[in-house]
């Protein structure tokens, strides 16, 4: 994150910097995987600031070796280089990732579900005294009120067509959804960039992976996606359908109310309390169907 290379891509017309920060603690980095000191961070981050005002900083909670205090730090020092935007993820142990690796062999270095929910909790009120507006479960920014911080997935999710160029890029256009190949140990990462770089580009060589969504899946995954942003509308979904959001999802709807994770109806939007936002992702999760998820049990990762 150089000023020129900054300079250039400003030039170009790129109007918004993401960077995972993911720990401001030097050793918390090195045992993520993480092969550069904090103090490159530093004047990364500064760089980006004096360039661009709609940038976001991620950072990631029950890193290996992370407590309570080195994370609060990571936080406070995030939060006073005013980003628009902060992304605070929960670390997630995916097969073959370097974390997944770890925990089997140093389980007693990690935090476990509960706590990483306390520091979920402390999240939500610490952003919110610091001026931010919670976006999604993960997300906050200084935003308004029905502005969102992340245009593109906003779009995206509300159905609009996206295409993704590269090695692993996914891509959604309409009930089609395709990517090229995709790998998570660093092997068969070279392995897939390899291929990408060599593959002759044609109509046919195009997808690797994909699946095409029936119509029940795409009324599915539209309202999943957007309960999750807080967006969810019923003309919106009868637009786009044909149907009515309430009779589709109505045993859903009754019952995300009855556990106070979405509020009462109100202006045709269903919006998430507070419980909701913190569960929404197992909500999601919930709301997948049989098929999705069977795809999801016969995944083998590489």
């Amino acid at each position: 994150m150089s000023e020129e290379l900054l300079d250039f891509l400003k030039s170009q017309g790129v109007n918004r910097i993401s960077m995972g920060i993911q720990t401001m603690d030097s050793a918390e980095l090195k045992a993520s995987g993480r092969p550069y000191p904090v103090s490159t961070t530093i004047p990364a981050v500064e760089n980006i600031r004096k360039r661009f005002e709609n940038f976001n900083l991620d950072l990631i909670y029950g890193l290996s070796g992370q407590t309570y205090e080195s994370w609060e730090n990571s936080l406070r020092h995030i939060v006073s280089s005013g980003p628009l935007t902060i992304s605070l993820y929960p670390a997630v142990s995916r097969p073959l990732t370097a974390i997944h690796k770890q925990q089997r062999l140093h389980r007693e270095r990690y935090i476990d579900d509960q706590n990483k929910y306390a520091i979920y909790d402390s999240n939500v009120e610490f952003m919110q005294m610091n001026g931010y507006r919670q976006e999604s479960f993960t997300r906050f920014t200084r935003l308004p009120e029905n502005t969102s911080a992340y245009a593109q997935e906003t779009s995206d999710f509300l159905g609009v067509p996206m295409i993704g160029i590269g090695a692993g890029a996914r891509s959604y256009n309409g009930k089609y959804h395709y990517s090229f190949d995709y790998a998570v140990d660093l092997k068969e990462v070279s392995k897939a960039i390899e291929d990408y770089l060599n593959l002759e580009i044609t109509e046919h060589s195009m997808v690797r992976y994909g699946i095409v969504l029936d119509a029940y899946e795409e009324r599915l995954r539209y309202f999943i996606l957007n309960l999750t942003l807080n967006q969810l509308s019923g003309a919106y979904y009868s637009s786009q359908f044909g149907r009515n959001l309430y009779s589709d999802f109505s045993d859903v709807i009754d019952a995300l109310e009855a556990e106070g994770c979405i509020e009462p109806l109100s202006n045709d939007k269903i919006r998430l309390t507070k419980k909701g936002y913190k569960y929404s992702n197992l909500v999601a999760h919930h709301l997948f169907s049989n098929h999705v998820k069977t795809l999801e049990e016969r995944y083998v990762p590489r």
